[in-house]
């Protein structure tokens, strides 16, 4: 859907593979397109990372590389 001049979209993942693979969609989007994205997160989070609806728990440090990884592509953007 777009907005303005936004693009908006939902993406739904239940396991922590799903969203390792989506994060890589996310990057090879950025690294083509050279636009930015706004991530937004709805689930529940301990000091350790982040819940998935699977029960899988998502490490923080596991998600640091793409992470980093967009901050560079974007120029901390």
């Amino acid at each position: 859907m777009i907005k303005g001049n936004l693009e908006v979209g939902i993406e739904y993942v239940e396991t922590k593979k799903e969203l390792f693979k989506l994060f890589e969609t996310i990057i090879q989007e950025t690294e083509t397109s050279g636009l930015s994205h706004i991530l937004h997160f709805e689930m529940h989070g301990c000091k350790d990372g982040l819940k998935l609806v699977s029960g899988d728990l998502v490490l923080f440090k596991e998600l640091m590389p793409y992470l980093v990884e967009l901050n560079i592509l974007t120029k901390f953007n």
